[in-house]
């Protein structure tokens, strides 16, 4: 058994105290038998024999006894050693205690070496040794039983959390499931309602379509696809300005060069990244001044995206909280590290913005 450097028992407020409560019973306790049994002795010759014997059960404690604990392996003879020592050490201050105690046994030394003061000194130091080393096994294994406690505590979390994070799953995964039906079940309405209208109201019917377009390209792009085909992208681009076109007059210039589309469905680029960004030109632009259209351009060329946005500044409408730029200046730092610029800023009462990516390095 190994107790780590920070794993010492006996050390905390609680087992302090009781501590200090122990010995506060049990030298008055020895003091009074030994007054019942007529083998009292002086304050002085008390206080002297308690503080070594004190010594010896804290050193035999955290000394000797902590040293063999975190000792790996099993080693006795360091032991038996240590322990020779202690009661070497512990009988010459006894020795010492009684010369302090009384000058005149220096004149006698066959004192010290009589049996019964050699039987003397080896009980209490027994005795000692022992009630140190019954305290330490008891912190041990109160502090292994804790620590066992603490394990299994963990583990109950543990499996409590994984528990959770199943049934976070399955309702995700229901929601999932949920949220692909309703569309489903709203492009069928969708395409009767085309039906109904194509020969009455073409243009109605075609309005509807884009918006069906719309909604399935945001059923391909789910959130757990984190890419998707450049040229899906535009294409969503392009069919919901014709949306907005027929709900609206829209001056807006919407260009596309570079590399063809077939090309472009070969890159693949983050979902609703661009959308996000006309969306924002389509909320916060002024795009009713035929004079001052907006810009929105697009250029593909050797797996590079440069995309431009100008426009005029709408002052009727409230600026937003930049939230959503915000969100895509984290997401294209962590899908394209060192691979972005993304810039914008306003000149008088002009926005521009501008977006390049590396989507391919080795092209």
């Amino acid at each position: 058994m190994t107790v780590g450097n920070d794993e010492i028992p006996g050390l905390s407020k609680q087992s302090i105290i009781l501590q200090v409560f122990f010995w506060l019973l049990f030298i008055p306790y020895e003091i009074g038998l030994a007054k019942i049994l007529g083998m009292s002795d002086s304050l002085m010759s008390y206080l002297l024999h308690y503080m070594l014997y004190l010594a010896l059960f804290y050193w035999h404690s955290y000394g000797l006894f902590l040293r063999y604990i975190r000792a790996k392996g099993v080693h006795i003879v360091p032991l038996a050693l240590g322990l020779l020592a202690e009661l070497v050490l512990f009988y010459l201050l006894v020795c010492v205690i009684r010369i302090i105690l009384d000058k005149n046994t220096i004149q006698d030394w066959r004192v010290f070496y009589s049996l019964p003061s050699i039987a003397a000194v080896l009980y209490r130091f027994g005795y000692m040794v022992g009630l140190a080393t019954t305290f330490w096994l008891g912190l041990f294994s109160a502090q292994q039983l804790k620590n066992i406690h603490t394990m299994e505590k963990h583990k109950l979390q543990d499996e409590l959390q994984k528990e959770n994070l199943k049934v976070a799953l399955l309702q995700s995964e229901m929601a999932f499931l949920k949220a692909q039906i309703q569309p489903h079940f709203l492009l069928n309405v969708l395409n009767k309602i085309y039906g109904q209208l194509k020969e009455d109201s073409p243009a109605g019917a075609a309005t509807i379509m884009q918006l069906a377009r719309l909604m399935q390209h945001q059923m391909i792009a789910e959130p757990a696809r984190q890419y998707l085909p450049l040229s899906a992208e535009i294409k969503f681009l392009q069919n919901y300005l014709i949306l907005q076109r027929a709900i609206r007059p829209l001056y807006l210039i919407f260009n596309i060069s570079g590399s063809s589309i077939a090309e472009a469905s070969k890159m693949q680029f983050p979902s609703f990244i661009l959308v996000t960004i006309l969306e924002n030109m389509l909320k916060y632009a002024q795009l009713d001044d035929e004079n001052h259209p907006a810009f929105f351009s697009i250029t593909l060329k050797r797996g590079r995206l440069l995309l431009l946005v100008k426009n005029k500044i709408n002052t009727h409408v409230t600026g937003g909280t930049g939230i959503g730029l915000a969100n895509i200046k984290k997401r294209l730092a962590l899908l394209y590290p060192a691979l972005y610029r993304l810039t914008s800023y306003i000149v008088e009462d002009r926005y521009y913005l501008k977006l390049y990516v590396i989507l391919n390095k080795n092209l």
